[in-house]
């Protein structure tokens, strides 16, 4: 009977372990597939990311669209051994006869097109570069290796089922051997109890835990696809919130993106933080160990830890630097408290830093957008607002006056003698010039005026909530600035200013404009370096502010 006993203690040891095995085995095989597959999303993302990278560069001639396009192809070709090599045993031979190639292959024919298209491109022969992309059948190909990679999932996926039920399979029948070997005596009974119970909570524990980061991978799909769809920074700030509330529920957290300048970076939004903390609106990325090191830095309370600059409420906070392409966007910061609240962060660090890479690509897609939206709205040479944005706002400004009841009031700027300038010293000469009074100008202008240029050596002020007088004044000081750039540049430099406003001298913004401009003219018949404003309509008095120099310049019109 003791034999037996061994025996059968043996039996259901042996069993156990070559249960747990096996089911070991199963498991790091279905990770070895779930691998494989984000691996082949990547590569599958990456050569939609390398052929809009291509034509947008060839739409445009903006070398930054190369830096996604090498991104990318670094991407595929860091892959080649590993991920891409499992596609080829996808492509079936009568794929092969219809004349589909291997992927590799394709995308080898993929990468020499698009080299091939660059540097024609830069040699100038935009066209000739074009007529190689549609003749390369890069589309197709594209669409050829992005099928044989949804194949491929499609086999992974089905391999994974099957371990996943082999898993199961596995699980119930170590348990049953168990139960039946715990029936025969007390001792296996004991025995089979303890361990059944206590694999039975690591295999729960396991599976609570592949079901958690399933569902945090879900989640994280998600956020990147609503990522995809915002609009700008409000909108990002909004997903990203909602996504830490779901992925970091016990956490709270700040977002920092640098400002314009890039020397400081600026609250953009926060979300469920402790009342212990003291909210920076600004942080200097010299004072930040996370931005200096670029890897994440955890601020720990006590004297003997490195603290960031700006960490002043003796919180414990994680900080991870938010970069994409090479380039850092922001900070992410994730606060804790309670004695355990560093050994908290450590754990959550990998989603952590899975939501910051989601948050950072996003930031550099809606930074691109914004510098896209700029460049067609700005005129080139000097960085004011284009002609056709002036249309627009224009109409949309004197509606808002209208309905508000406030003034608005338009300047006209003419530099003098600008064709004698440019023959004179040269037409690089000139374009110094212009941009230097486009910045005497956007100076001295208040957040919601509109500086534009009108059109050659032509500019134009819009200046909403101002009448004729306040106009006039801020026509003077324009003129003064520009003027004291004839010391800067060594030679003379002056403008004519044409004032006029709605609704001391106009009623409608096409009569605003129009009347600027011929006040313009005036003051440049007048002997230019002065400003000079349209007459009030009937009926529309001066104000009495102490100035009498504008109406006397009206009166001797």
């Amino acid at each position: 009977m003791s034999t037996a006993i061994i025996f059968l203690v043996v039996v259901m040891i042996a069993t156990q372990i070559t249960g747990f095995v096996y089911t070991r085995g199963q498991q790091q095989d279905l990770i070895g597939l779930r691998q494989g597959t984000r691996e082949l999303r990547i590569v599958q993302q990456a050569l939609v990311d390398a052929r809009g990278g291509v034509e947008d560069y060839l739409l445009t001639n903006e070398e930054g669209y190369l830096q996604s396009y090498l991104w990318a192809v670094d991407a595929i070709e860091s892959r080649r051994t590993t991920a891409l090599r499992a596609l080829d045993d996808v492509t079936a031979p009568q794929d092969v006869a219809r004349g589909q190639r291997p992927a590799l292959v394709a995308i080898d024919q993929l990468e020499n097109v698009w080299r091939e298209a660059i540097a024609l491109a830069r040699s100038g022969k935009r066209d000739e570069a074009q007529a190689l992309l549609i003749d390369g059948n890069t589309r197709q190909l594209v669409v050829q290796v992005r099928g044989a990679v949804a194949r491929y999932l499609d086999i992974t996926n089905n391999k994974g089922s099957a371990l996943e039920e082999r898993i199961s399979n596995g699980s119930s029948l170590v348990m049953a051997l168990q139960a039946t070997g715990g029936v025969l005596t007390l001792i296996c009974l004991i025995y089979a109890f303890y361990n059944g119970a206590r694999e039975a909570r690591g295999r729960r524990e396991a599976m609570n835990a592949a079901i958690a980061a399933r569902r945090q991978v879900e989640t994280l799909f998600e956020m990147t696809d609503m990522l995809q769809s915002a609009s700008g920074y409000n909108d990002a700030n909004a997903v990203l919130r909602a996504t830490a509330d779901r992925l970091l529920p016990d956490f709270g957290g700040e977002l920092y993106i640098f400002n314009n300048s890039r020397d400081r970076l600026d609250l953009a939004t926060s979300w469920d933080l402790p009342e212990t903390v003291v909210t920076q609106p600004t942080v200097s990325p010299n004072h930040c160990w996370a931005l200096k090191r670029g890897k994440p830095h955890i601020n720990r309370p006590g004297n003997g830890a490195l603290h960031c600059e700006h960490h002043k409420d003796g919180g414990t906070v994680l900080e991870m630097p938010m970069m994409a392409r090479g380039e850092v966007f922001g900070l992410l910061r994730v606060h804790a408290d309670g004695a355990d609240a560093a050994d908290r962060l450590e754990s959550v660090q990998a989603i952590a830093t899975a939501l910051g890479d989601a948050m950072s690509l996003a930031l550099s897609n809606i930074a691109l957008r914004e510098k896209l939206r700029n460049q067609a709205l700005r005129d080139p040479l000097t960085g004011l607002y284009n002609r056709r944005f002036m249309e627009d706002t224009m109409d949309r400004l004197v509606h808002l006056a209208d309905r508000n009841q406030s003034p608005i009031a338009a300047v006209m700027i003419d530099l003098d003698h600008f064709k004698a300038l440019n023959d004179q010293h040269g037409h690089a000469m000139g374009d110094t010039v212009l941009r230097a009074a486009a910045t005497a100008i956007t100076s001295v202008l208040r957040q919601s005026d509109v500086a534009c240029r009108y059109g050659g050596e032509e500019l134009i002020v819009i200046l909403p909530d101002c009448d004729l007088d306040g106009a006039e004044a801020k026509a003077e000081t324009l003129r003064q600035r520009i003027e004291a750039l004839s010391d800067v540049h060594g030679a003379r430099i002056t403008a004519s200013f044409g004032v006029a406003a709605i609704p001391e001298t106009a009623n409608q913004a096409g009569d605003l404009i129009t009347m600027a401009d011929t006040a313009l003219y005036r003051a440049k018949q007048a002997g230019r370096n002065r400003v000079m404003s349209a007459p009030r309509r009937s009926g529309e008095a001066p104000s009495d502010d102490g100035r009498g120099e504008p109406d006397l310049l009206k009166a001797a019109e």
